[in-house]
């Protein structure tokens, strides 16, 4: 990238982060495919269910980590062995606690709430999967990036992301597993992982005493401002999962979390990559100008190759469902303009997320996200209690420019400026204005001609693909990045 050619080497990153895309690209193109079958597969209520299932298991994973993960790749110093064996004993001790709960609830649940039955242990096994295995997947990963081995790092997830989400459609379809395929695509896909992983830094343990836990205290304490920070971004996440699902039941959080979904297929390619580099590079960046100037990059980049491919999708989209899905998911539809409207300013709050821990440590970071997340929190209520199911859509859509405003307050430094600045990174590429007014004329051109959006799939996806191609091909930044590559 452009703007952190310091670290290591110029044609070392763009050799890490080609392996980066490339790795990630193949998982998500597996995502992709599986996210078409679950749809023809689950119905919503379902696809509800699974997402209930991985918001638990992210939030378990969390409870585990402690912010550990991101101390130890943000730390100046290398952690002893002795530390290691510690800090990983005390993750199992933890995951052993987590799973005699949720094992100590399964008869309590059944007896006062029968009709939860099936649903909780579901949900119970599915979350063991990922405590049981998360322990020896932390610190080795750490490591790997402590180490700038991204490209070892992106294989080993993108396999596993190819197993958990690849290998239930297959169960699905062949061996009438109904909604356990999840499960036993989460045991494979972890299982890989933690072999992977275990084979670059074998995750060493051992029984501690009593002054070696004192040792390591201060990382749990440090870990406490991450892991807050995290646990609010994750409640952001799952406001489907926290607000809507009490209120108007699976079927709903299964709406939203089909247009989240496609929202994350659209966009994580090139977001886990800024979230992957960002916090090693910002780390190691000499002052805030050379950050900034770097996570502005990271803004504009990140714009310039999502914004067409949302546009893309909402092209085609509702002709898709009408012709392969039978209409199944015509509400979720109803939702993406919003939804996605979200994701422009979301894109922005990545790598600035990343630079406000870098540049004013954890608990600054961990302030700013969690007057965000309370910010989503009200507004969402608001709007979920006047406009109804879809009114967290219509909170989604504004709330996050409000994130990138407490973000950058968080600098002290001239924050309209900052703000300022961060807008026109986002709408300063050729192709986020090319995709806008490819939309606008889809629109129109609909409008005018009474072209019924279900019909005609294949034209749309024509038009979809030379919206992209051209968005891309004006930007001479990708020109040069293709002519590179060949």
């Amino acid at each position: 990238m452009r703007a952190v050619i310091h670290l290591p080497g110029q044609n070392q990153v763009k050799s890490k982060v080609f392996h980066l895309f490339f790795a990630y690209a193949l998982s998500f193109a597996v995502v992709g495919a599986s996210y078409i079958a679950y749809s023809r597969i689950l119905t919503p209520t379902e696809f509800g269910l699974y997402s209930i299932a991985l918001a638990i298991a992210s939030f378990a994973q969390l409870a585990l980590d402690g912010g550990l993960k991101s101390i130890l790749i943000k730390s100046s110093k290398d952690l002893t062995d002795e530390e290691q064996r510690t800090l990983v004993f005390l993750m199992i001790a933890t995951a052993v606690l987590l799973l005699g709960a949720i094992a100590s609830l399964t008869k309590p649940l059944n007896w006062y709430f029968p009709t939860t039955k099936d649903d909780y242990e579901f949900l119970a096994v599915f979350s063991a999967v990922y405590l049981a295995s998360y322990p020896f997947i932390f610190l080795p990963t750490a490591l790997l990036e402590r180490e700038f081995k991204y490209e070892r790092i992106a294989w080993i997830e993108s396999i596993s992301i190819l197993l958990e989400r690849g290998s239930p459609v297959v169960l699905l379809v062949s061996f009438d597993q109904g909604i356990y395929s999840f499960v036993w695509g989460a045991i494979l896909g972890r299982a890989f992982r933690v072999v992977a992983v275990g084979l670059c830094h074998k995750p060493i343990c051992h029984v501690p005493s009593v002054s070696q836990i004192k040792r390591v205290l201060h990382f749990l304490r440090e870990g406490w401002w991450f892991q807050s920070g995290t646990a609010s971004a994750l409640v952001r996440d799952n406001l489907h999962v926290i607000l809507v699902g009490p209120w108007f039941g699976k079927e709903w959080v299964g709406f939203y979390a089909w247009g989240l979904q496609l929202c994350m297929i659209a966009s994580q390619v090139f977001v886990q990559i800024s979230a992957r580099v960002s916090l090693p590079f910002f780390a190691r960046a000499k002052d805030f100008s050379a950050r900034w100037e770097s996570c502005l990059y990271q803004v504009r980049l990140l714009t310039m190759l999502t914004v067409p491919i949302l546009v893309a999708i909402l092209i085609t989209v509702r002709s898709f469902d009408t012709v392969l899905l039978q209409g199944k998911w015509d509400i979720a539809i109803g939702l993406l303009p919003l939804l996605f409207f979200r994701m422009i300013p979301g894109l922005a709050t990545t790598p600035t997320s990343t630079l406000v821990l870098v540049e004013r440590g954890g608990r600054e970071s961990a302030f700013s996200s969690i007057i965000w997340t309370s910010c989503e929190i009200a507004f969402g209520l608001l709007f979920l209690y006047w406009v109804g199911p879809e009114g967290l859509a219509w909170s989604f859509s504004f709330t996050a420019w409000i994130g990138i405003s407490v973000l950058v307050r968080s600098f002290r430094k001239q924050s309209f400026v900052l703000v300022r600045s961060v807008i026109v990174a986002i709408i300063s590429s050729s192709s986020f204005w090319i995709a806008v007014g490819a939309l606008l004329f889809t629109i129109v051109f609909r409008l005018i001609f009474s072209v019924e959006t279900g019909n005609h799939l294949t034209g749309w996806l024509v038009v979809a693909l030379l919206v992209v191609t051209f968005a891309y091909w004006s930007e001479p930044e990708l020109r040069l990045a293709i002519k590179g590559l060949s």
